[in-house]
């Protein structure tokens, strides 16, 4: 089992990206349920 990485090493990765390569969006996601009327479901909330 190879080893894992500790959260530290994440964190500092985490810190060398860059956030002005990223445009801000909105995004929406649609979820529909697992029945027949799922989307209608989800349109209705």
């Amino acid at each position: 089992m190879p080893d894992e990485e500790k959260l530290s090493s994440y964190l500092s990765k985490s810190k060398l990206i860059s956030n002005s390569n990223y445009a801000k969006k909105i995004r929406i996601a649609i979820l529909g349920g697992f029945t027949l009327n799922g989307l209608e479901e989800t349109m209705r909330v």
